[in-house]
C-alpha cells in the first residue's frame, strides 16, 4: 500500500532523521545501505598565513588546496583557513603564479586544528625556448641552470622554461616544499641536509605544465650552485660526489636520488652540483642523514613559558611545547636548521623564528630558545544556512542559521556574543544567539519567510562593537516539486524523474539538486544534477557527479528531493567551486541555501520499460565520451556533505524541536 504524502511536521522529522544519515552513507562507497551517522564530521582544520620567504611580508591571493578536496585563497593579510580530511595524511598545496610551489603535509585527528606558516619564494628567470632546438636557461638571481636537449617536451613551437634557485642556508629554506622528508634508494625514511635547490618548470602558452619528454635525444643537465657559506668545506669541493633528490609533488616527499658531481659552474666558475635529470620538478643536492639529531629549547611569550605552541624545524619534525614551554624536534645532522613557532590564543596569532647549527652527534641537542612576537588577530570560521521546508503555506517552515567558531589553542571553539543578521532589500532580521556558537531563527509566513530566488546577505559583528566584520550572499533556492513519477505510480527499473522549481522564473537563478530513492531496507540510489530531470536506473555512473546509477529492483520506494544554492551545492558537480562566499576581516566561511520537496512513494516493477534499450545505449555512449570522475572526486562529495549536515544537525537539535511543537 502507498502511504499518504507527509505533512510539514513529518518533513521536519525527515530532515532531522533522513538528511544527515542518508547523505553520509547513501553516497558511493557505502554499499547502498543505511547506517548510523557519526556525531561529528570527519574533518580537521588547517589555518595559517602565507608569507614571502625573502621579505616576510604576507602574500595575498595564494591558492591553498588540500589533497582531500577543500581549497581556499589567502587574504590581504596572507591568512587562510581550510577544512581537511581527518585521521589521514593530507597534502596542502600552496601556489601563486609569480611564486614557486610549496607544500606541507598534515595528519590531524577529528576536529583538531593545526596552524601553519607557509613561505613562498619569488619565481626565478623565465625564458622562451624552441622545443626543436632546446637551449639553456639560467636563473639570474642564483646562477642555477637547466640545459635542455632538442624535443625536451612533447609540444611544438616555443615554450616557457622557468628556473628558480633557492639557497637553503638562508631564510629561503622555509620555501622548500615537503619539509625535507625523503625516501632513499632503498625505501628508507631519511632527512636531507640541504645544500642547494632549484625548481625547474616548463609551461605552454596557455599555462599548462609540461613534463619532460622520455623520447628526447638525451636527459636535461642541471647545475645547482654551492652556497658561499659551504664552499671549501669537506664534501663540497670540485670532484666530490653528491646525490640529487627530486621532489615528488604527488607524495610530498623527496625521493629517487640521481648521482651528481661537484664541478665548476658554467656561469661563474664557482663550485656547483651537476647532474642529468629526466623529470621536471624541484631538485636538491643534499646528502642523506640516516641518523637524525635534534633541537630543543623553550618558547616564551612576554617573558613567560608558553604552552601548546606549534613548533616546526626546517629540515626536521614538528611538535608542541609542553606546560613549561619546552620543545624538542628532530633535525638533520651537520646542518643549519630553521625553527618556527606559532601560537594561537583567543583570536590572536603570535610567531617566532630562529636558526641554529646542529652538530654531527645525535646525542646532544642543539639549543634554541624563542620569544613570540606581537599578537595579530586570528581567524573566524562561519557556516551559514537558509532552509525552506515544505511546499505550500501554511505548512511551510523557514530557517536562517549560522555556526561560528574561532581558533583557540589549536582548536576551533564556539564563538558567542556576536551579532548576526540576515537581510534583503535593506530589511534586516537579527538571528538570536543560543550561547553555544549557534545563531538562528525559525519561522514561517507571515512571521519570517525566505523568498525563492531572492538574494540574501548574512552579516557578522563578531566582537559586538557596532562594526560589521564579515558578510556573505546567496540566492535563495526555490522549492522543487516532483512531477514524475506521480505519487503511487508504477515505473520500470529505468525511468525519468522530473520536477519544477519556482526559482527558475527569476533571472540569474541557478540551483543544484540532490535526489534520494530508497526502499525500506536502505537500498536504492542517489543522484546530483543541475537539470530539472534525471534518468534513473540506466546503469551508467554519472560522469559529472561520479554517482552510480544502477537499475532499481522491484519493490516499494520513496523519493526525496533537495534543491540548493551556494558553494556547498555547486561543489557537488564541480569540486573546484567550493570556495568561501563569506569573507571579511580575519574571517571566512560558506553560506548555502536548501529547499526540500514533498516526498512521494512509488512502485518499481523491476521490468525494463519498452523502447529503453536504445536510450541506455545512447546514454552509455555519451558517458564513455566524457572522462569518468575519480574515486577521490566521489569521496569529495561525501566529505562535503558530512561537514555540511553535521553542522546543520547541531542546530537542529536546539531549534527544530521547538518548531515541531507549533500548532
Amino acid at each position: 500500500m502507498i502511504p499518504s504524502r507527509p505533512t510539514a511536521s513529518v518533513l521536519l522529522s525527515l530532515l532531522a532523521l533522513f538528511l544527515v544519515p542518508f547523505l553520509l552513507f547513501m553516497l558511493p562507497g557505502c554499499g547502498g545501505k543505511s547506517a548510523t551517522a557519526p556525531s561529528t564530521a570527519a574533518f580537521a582544520t588547517v589555518s595559517g598565513v602565507v608569507r614571502d620567504a625573502v621579505s616576510g611580508t604576507p602574500i595575498q591571493g595564494a591558492s591553498v588546496k588540500a589533497s582531500s578536496g577543500a581549497s581556499g585563497t589567502s587574504g590581504a593579510d596572507g591568512r587562510f583557513t581550510i577544512n581537511v580530511g581527518s585521521d589521514q595524511r593530507v597534502r596542502i598545496d600552496v601556489t601563486r603564479a609569480d611564486y614557486s610551489l610549496n607544500q606541507a603535509v598534515v595528519q590531524l585527528a577529528r576536529n583538531k586544528t593545526q596552524t601553519l606558516t607557509v613561505s613562498l619564494i619569488p619565481a626565478g628567470t623565465t625564458t622562451s625556448v624552441a622545443v626543436t632546438a632546446g637551449g639553456k636557461v639560467t636563473d639570474a638571481g642564483s646562477s642555477a641552470t637547466l640545459s635542455l636537449p632538442a624535443g625536451f617536451v612533447a609540444a611544438s613551437g616555443s615554450v616557457n622554461v622557468r628556473v628558480t634557485g633557492l639557497d637553503p642556508t638562508t631564510n629561503q629554506v622555509k620555501a622548500l616544499p615537503g619539509g625535507l622528508d625523503a625516501v632513499d634508494a632503498n625505501g628508507h625514511a631519511i632527512y636531507l641536509k640541504p645544500v642547494s635547490f632549484a625548481e625547474y618548470t616548463v609551461t605552454d602558452g596557455a599555462g599548462n605544465v609540461l613534463q619532460f619528454n622520455p623520447s628526447a635525444s638525451s636527459g636535461a643537465n642541471i647545475e645547482l650552485p654551492i652556497p658561499a657559506s659551504l664552499r671549501g668545506q669537506p664534501g663540497y669541493q670540485n670532484g666530490d660526489p653528491i646525490e640529487c633528490y627530486v621532489y615528488d609533488t604527488a607524495d610530498g616527499k623527496w625521493k629517487t636520488p640521481v648521482p651528481g658531481t661537484i664541478g665548476p659552474s658554467s656561469v661563474d666558475g664557482q663550485p656547483a652540483i651537476k647532474a642529468t635529470i629526466f623529470h621536471l620538478s624541484w631538485y636538491g643536492g643534499a646528502p642523506a642523514a640516516a641518523e637524525t639529531g635534534c633541537v630543543q629549547g623553550t618558547v616564551k611569550v612576554d617573558g613567560s613559558p608558553a604552552a601548546n605552541v606549534d613548533v616546526e624545524a626546517f629540515p626536521g619534525s614538528s611538535t608542541r611545547t609542553d606546560a613549561q614551554g619546552h620543545y624538542q624536534v628532530e633535525a638533520a645532522l651537520n646542518s643549519v636548521v630553521r625553527v618556527d613557532a606559532t601560537q594561537v590564543s583567543g583570536t590572536q596569532f603570535r610567531i617566532a623564528e630562529g636558526t641554529v647549527s646542529v652538530g654531527a652527534s645525535a646525542a646532544i641537542c642543539a639549543i634554541l630558545d624563542l620569544s613570540l612576537g606581537a599578537a595579530t588577530e586570528g581567524e573566524y570560521q562561519v557556516t551559514g544556512y537558509l532552509w525552506h521546508l515544505g511546499q505550500t503555506p501554511p505548512s511551510t517552515l523557514d530557517l536562517a542559521a549560522a555556526v561560528i567558531t574561532v581558533g583557540v589553542q589549536g582548536s576551533q571553539v564556539p564563538a558567542t556574543g556576536a551579532i548576526v543578521e540576515i537581510g534583503t532589500g535593506g530589511t534586516w532580521t537579527t538571528l538570536p544567539d543560543d550561547s553555544s556558537g549557534s545563531y538562528g531563527l525559525v519561522g514561517g509566513p507571515p512571521t519570517f519567510s525566505l523568498a525563492s530566488g531572492e538574494v540574501y546577505t548574512m552579516r557578522f559583528d563578531f566582537d559586538h562593537n557596532g562594526t560589521w566584520d564579515a558578510s556573505g550572499q546567496v540566492r535563495m533556492s526555490g522549492v522543487p516539486a516532483v512531477t514524475a513519477p506521480g505519487h503511487g505510480a508504477t515505473v520500470g527499473r529505468m525511468f525519468t524523474a522530473s520536477w519544477t522549481d519556482e526559482g527558475t522564473a527569476i533571472p540569474g537563478y541557478g540551483a543544484e539538486y540532490l535526489g534520494a530513492i530508497y526502499d525500506s531496507t536502505g537500498g536504492g540510489t542517489s543522484f546530483a544534477t543541475s537539470s530539472l530531470s534525471k534518468v534513473i536506473g540506466d546503469g551508467v555512473t554519472d560522469p559529472i557527479s561520479g554517482l552510480p546509477n544502477p537499475p532499481l529492483p522491484a519493490g516499494n520506494y520513496q523519493m526525496h528531493l533537495f534543491g540548493g544554492t551556494g558553494p556547498g551545492w555547486t561543489a557537488l558537480l564541480d569540486p573546484a567551486s567550493y570556495v568561501p562566499n563569506i569573507t571579511g576581516t580575519n574571517a571566512s566561511g560558506y553560506l548555502s541555501s536548501l529547499s526540500v520537496a514533498d516526498s512521494l512513494s512509488f512502485v518499481c516493477s523491476g521490468a525494463q520499460s519498452a523502447g529503453l534499450a536504445s536510450q541506455i545505449s545512447a546514454t552509455g555512449a555519451r558517458a564513455s565520451a566524457m572522462p569518468a570522475r575519480s574515486s577521490a572526486a566521489v569521496q569529495r562529495v561525501r566529505e562535503l556533505y558530512k561537514r555540511w549536515t553535521a553542522a546543520g544537525k547541531r542546530f537542529q537539535q536546539r531549534r527544530l524541536e521547538r518548531a515541531l511543537a507549533r500548532p
